[in-house]
């Protein structure tokens, strides 16, 4: 099930600065210069240099279920005027899926193999937006930005919420790198020198190219049920597509309160809009009138993907501790939908059931408007401390997962396990994440690590080698054990609500080279 998928990439998401170290080698590509040929005059040679950067890098991935490789090529302008910033930087972006799952089904133990390969390949638009002082404290910017929210890295609770980059293969696992860019009128208002006030209007939906991709194309499901002649009944399946928000209805908003006194860092998010990252089933049991006298003769799950309306609040906080220590904490609640276990057998069969599942069913079908799922709020927290030595960094943090629900919701799952005890769809819990760096100079271009967390677009566990030559090449290699966000939404959409990858793992070997110019 998809999220049992994201709880386990979820539990293994550390708060590191990894984009500092492992992640960094194609990063947000802001701090490269441009080496102009010896031909051009100084004064535009000079302006080059000042106002242009860019990079060409590709990484590729071959393992024991999938192979996957990325390339891209960016452009990066930007020009300060006296009252006015203007960004805009643009990719010509190869991307390259080809996974393989072995699936289970959990009602029949069935098992299939199926394949999934999927490429994009364009010129986007990834930053383009201007930033106009207005007055000494307010400042305004309209346009193509990537935005970033909370104090930890890769993973941050309250950042959690914005669209994410799940099928780009980059060695970037810094939040900036990994945004999705969003169409924002935004504005910061200066109430003090140190608190901020910020708003943010976003006028159009955004998602990563393989959740495009699944929602344009429709998801695999049971559509109907269909009597096979012989006193039983079979379903038919089709690809369903998600119908998205038009209008006024796909804009979404967004206010920060920051404040920066000298002794920490602190704020308070609020964002009302979609969840674009992990669209969700929203499945009701149907009745089937086999005679056309409007009896049910049995029932089924009608099929209903969509996004769910987002309402996140979120907390963050930092405090640097001496010279080398920094302690951060940070929270966020957002709306939750949770799917629950179901048999097509036994809703067909609803009438001659017994025991816990004509008790559970009873439930659906009486209490809860005939939802397969139930509706509440995720909770997500973290904690930890960051040490900044001379050749080590060492990063350590506990992570909080937690689920309300609405109603009778917390009732109903109870019901659900009794009716189906093999479900392993709990969520919640207390983790741990660390994450260690050796240098092997003072600039710390050249390391060794080992990390759990964000690993590539997945979570799961490394152990790399990084490092540079001569200031303009970047390599990396790389082992790595992953549990990719793009093989959970193939799953998600292509399981029938049935099947579960046996193995969501991915084993295998990474090699990166990015070239700055």
């Amino acid at each position: 099930m998809f999220r049992v998928s994201l709880i386990s990439l979820l539990l293994l998401c550390s708060f590191s600065s990894y984009a500092e170290n492992y992640d960094d080698y194609l990063d947000d590509l802001e701090d490269i210069e441009i080496s102009n040929q010896a031909t051009h005059s100084k004064s535009k040679a000079s302006y080059l240099d000042k106002h242009f950067s860019g990079k060409v890098g590709t990484s590729f991935v071959v393992s024991d279920s999938s192979n996957r490789s990325s390339t891209a090529v960016v452009l990066r302008y930007e020009e300060e005027l006296s009252n006015l910033k203007i960004v805009t930087e643009g990719a010509a972006v190869n991307s390259n899926l080809n996974i393989k799952q072995q699936l289970r089904s959990d009602q029949s133990g069935a098992e299939l193999e199926r394949t999934y390969s999927y490429s994009v390949s364009k010129v986007e638009l990834q930053e383009g937006y201007a930033t106009y002082n207005v007055a000494d404290r307010l400042a305004v910017t309209y346009g193509q930005q990537k935005i970033v929210w909370g104090q930890f890295e890769p993973f941050s609770p309250v950042d959690f919420t914005l669209p994410i980059y799940f099928s780009r293969n980059y060695v970037a696992f810094n939040k900036v790198s990994n945004r999705v860019p969003m169409r924002s009128l935004n504005a910061a208002f200066n109430i003090t020198p140190h608190i901020v006030l910020e708003g943010y209007y976003f006028t159009h939906l955004a998602y990563d190219d393989v959740v495009r991709d699944n929602i344009e194309t429709g998801r695999n499901t049971y559509s109907k049920l269909e009597s096979n002649g012989g006193g039983g009944h079979q379903f038919a399946t089709a690809y369903k597509s998600i119908e998205e928000p038009v209008g006024s209805d796909k804009h979404q908003h967004a206010v920060r309160l920051m404040f920066y006194p000298s002794w920490a860092t602190f704020g308070f998010t609020y964002f009302r809009g979609w969840d674009t990252n992990f669209p969700q089933d929203f499945d009701m049991i149907t009745g089937f009138d086999d005679n056309g006298d409007d009896i049910y003769d049995a029932y089924y799950a009608e099929p209903n993907p969509a996004l769910l309306r987002q309402e996140t609040i979120g907390f963050e906080f930092a405090k640097k501790i001496g010279s080398k220590y920094t302690f951060m904490l940070e929270y966020s609640r957002m709306r939750a939908v949770n799917d629950l276990d179901y048999n097509s057998n036994d809703l067909e069969s609803y009438s001659s059931l017994s025991g816990d599942k004509k008790t559970y069913y009873d439930k659906l079908l009486n209490d809860n408007q005939n939802k397969l799922y139930v509706e509440g709020h995720r909770h997500f927290g973290a904690m930890g401390l960051l040490y900044e030595g001379y050749k080590w960094d060492i990063q350590f943090a506990t992570i909080f997962l937690g689920e309300t629900y609405e109603d009778d919701g917390a009732a109903i799952q109870d019901l659900e396990e009794a009716a189906y005890p093999d479900d392993d769809d709990e969520f919640g819990g207390i983790f741990p994440a660390l994450n260690i760096t050796r240098y092997f100079d003072k600039e710390k271009k050249n390391m060794w690590g080992i990390v759990g967390g964000i690993v590539g677009p997945g979570g799961g566990v490394a152990t790399y080698f990084k490092g540079q030559v001569r200031e303009s090449v970047d390599w990396l290699v790389s082992l790595e054990s992953v549990e990719y966000f793009a093989d959970d939404i193939v799953e998600t959409y292509n399981d029938l609500g049935l099947y579960e990858n046996k193995n969501d793992r991915s084993n295998g070997i990474r090699f990166a080279l990015s070239y700055s110019f």
